[in-house]
């Protein structure tokens, strides 16, 4: 073909193609067998989508937020009623590893969306130094927002470092509420990042041959239906864990099932606690782009007058050695300076009594309860505003 005489039209030709049939692994079938079965954080993010469809076709009733990383999966929708006077339902919109430009994409779309008549009664959001980290944000980045949303807060010309050390946080923070300028939340970097996995479907899952293979490892699989052991792929079982969560929506309002979460024995927890921090927060570093985002949360939420319970997670004291030793300046201190938001309350829940841990970081479905209800007995001591 005269075509192929022409480098250029070689070359646009060549980048067409795979450009179209990276497009394949969209396809439902193919899109199952292709992503790697330990990437369950991807179905999470994915699964919020259709969290927030389920909510705007079912949800008529007051309603309010859980907005975190995995660690506030497992709050239960009947122990927060318990502890306000009025009927409402929760919605959980937490995902692994999720941070504060993740929150504000969520609270903007209940805000800003026509079809949404009510805004929420209020948000329970979870927040330490892990939520304001890079790998937070890196995390999130392929499999949430909009491209509305993207571009709407690109700061392309943003003269800010992109990573706060100890030494320059209170003075960054001081800048961030006390300059008139406005920041809006992405630098360049992050936005190419972002639309490189959104037309690059390989990039955005890193679908790798091996790891396919690995999906069709075959494991022993309990069918509920029939009590019989049958023999399925690994991709199946999580296929089948996913659709299972999907439908149970109008129960769990998107917690995160407990199967989802692997038990930790005791002894190997001081392991688990370096291992898990070297991936989640390996650096005593905050995000630029997290905290700019924190401080939009806190302005939506005055604009709208949302009561927002901003509470610390409690972890292993493994975990708390490792944030201690990064000396980062502690968020209490900073959670100050956003006391003239009205309706703001701080809990620091890291010392709760219950102990009980599933591994370093995560807190046992048992504990939950007790979780809530310190939560929300800290609130009462500090506004009557929910009563």
């Amino acid at each position: 073909m005269k075509l192929f005489q022409y480098p250029f039209f070689l070359a646009i030709f060549i980048g067409f193609s795979i450009f179209i049939t990276d497009k394949i692994f969209l396809i439902p079938s193919i899109k199952k067998i292709s992503i790697y079965y330990k990437k369950v954080e991807i179905f999470f993010f994915e699964s919020r989508f259709e969290l927030f469809s389920f909510f705007k076709k079912n949800e008529k009733n007051d309603y309010a937020l859980i907005l975190g990383s995995s660690r506030s999966g497992m709050f239960s929708n009947q122990d927060i009623q318990e502890m306000i006077p009025f009927t409402i339902n929760i919605y959980n919109f937490s995902a692994p590893l999720a941070g504060t430009a993740y929150y504000y994409y969520w609270i903007h779309r209940f805000l800003l969306d026509k079809e949404i008549p009510k805004k929420p009664k209020f948000i329970i959001m979870e927040l330490d130094a892990i939520n304001l980290g890079e790998p937070s944000l890196t995390n999130s980045l392929p499999f949430s927002y909009d491209l509305p949303f993207i571009f709407e807060y690109l700061d392309f010309y943003r003269n800010l470092p992109n990573q706060i050390s100890n030494k320059q946080l209170k003075s960054f923070i001081n800048y961030l509420f006390s300059s008139r300028e406005r920041e809006k939340g992405f630098y360049a970097d992050e936005v190419d990042s972002y639309l490189i996995r959104f037309f690059f479907i390989i990039g955005k899952y890193n679908i790798h041959p091996l790891k396919i293979l690995e999906n069709f490892k075959k494991i022993d699989f309990l069918n509920i239906e029939n009590h019989h052991t049958e023999k399925i792929f690994v991709y199946q079982f999580v296929h089948k864990m996913k659709e299972k969560h999907i439908q149970s929506f109008h129960e769990t309002h998107g917690g995160i099932p407990i199967e989802f979460y692997t038990k930790i024995p005791e002894e190997q927890l001081p392991i688990d606690a370096k291992k898990t921090f070297l991936r989640i927060f390996p650096k005593p570093e905050l995000s630029t782009t997290q905290l700019i985002f924190l401080k939009n949360i806190l302005e939506i939420c005055k604009k709208y007058q949302i009561p927002l319970i901003l509470y610390k997670p409690p972890m292993t004291t493994y975990a708390n050695e490792i944030l201690t030793q990064y000396n980062l300046y502690h968020l209490e201190d900073i959670i100050n300076i956003f006391f003239y938001y009205k309706n703001v309350f701080y809990v620091d829940a890291s010392n709760l009594n219950c102990k009980e841990f599933i591994d370093s970081v995560h807190l046992s479905p048992e504990c939950y309860k007790h979780l809530t209800k310190y939560i929300f007995t800290e609130v009462i001591k500090q506004s009557s505003i929910l009563y």
